[in-house]
């Protein structure tokens, strides 16, 4: 009788072990949560002049990080085609780098730059809103500015939620995650 105990024991202690080692899948919100959400993290339409890769991967701009916009520095001018063109400036601390490859210093605080004719296809960007921001260095006159790109970027909400900024977006594995199990998809796809 005592070995029958000891058998079942050890099968269970067994079962309890292996399924202990599976990788547990991460929680993600449904479409109805997001939904709620949507009344403060709206969702952006695609600017239809930029053709976007097909891709499954979010990892495709040299830069993903998690940023926390400070503030609206004022706007400049940047002569297109001999027009003055104006530029919004967007202040933002870089709370946490999940990967980086360009290899250029990232500073704490950097300035997002955009043409404010496309304002409409960029979230508000209100003080004390973080987003996990997939950035390129700029150039030209917007040297020392950074491109964000909303298709791969995403809110991160009050909770530690990560959701996505565009409507049509793809998935990518990590709308509706919690920030760490975003962080952690994330830099496993980089490092593919």
């Amino acid at each position: 009788m005592k070995n029958i105990q000891n058998i079942i024991i050890c099968s269970l202690v067994s079962v309890l072990l292996l399924t202990g080692c599976e990788p547990v899948p991460p929680e993600r919100l449904t479409s109805e949560q997001i939904a709620v959400l949507r009344e403060d993290y709206h969702v952006v339409p695609l600017n239809p002049v930029i053709e976007y890769p097909m891709t499954t991967e979010v990892c495709v701009m040299p830069i993903m990080a998690e940023i926390e916009i400070y503030g609206l520095p004022p706007d400049y001018k940047v002569n297109v085609d001999s027009k003055p063109l104006v530029f919004r400036q967007i202040g933002a601390t870089v709370n946490k780098v999940l990967y980086n490859r360009t290899g250029a210093v990232i500073e704490d605080e950097i300035i997002i730059g955009f043409a404010f004719i496309f304002n409409d296809y960029y979230p508000t960007f209100a003080s004390d809103q973080r987003y996990i921001a997939a950035l390129e260095p700029a150039s030209g006159p917007h040297e020392g500015k950074y491109i964000f790109e909303p298709i791969y970027s995403f809110y991160i909400t009050r909770d530690d939620l990560v959701i996505s900024i565009t409507e049509g977006q793809p998935d990518y594995g990590i709308s509706g995650m919690k920030l760490k199990d975003a962080e952690k998809t994330i830099s496993e796809q980089a490092d593919k």
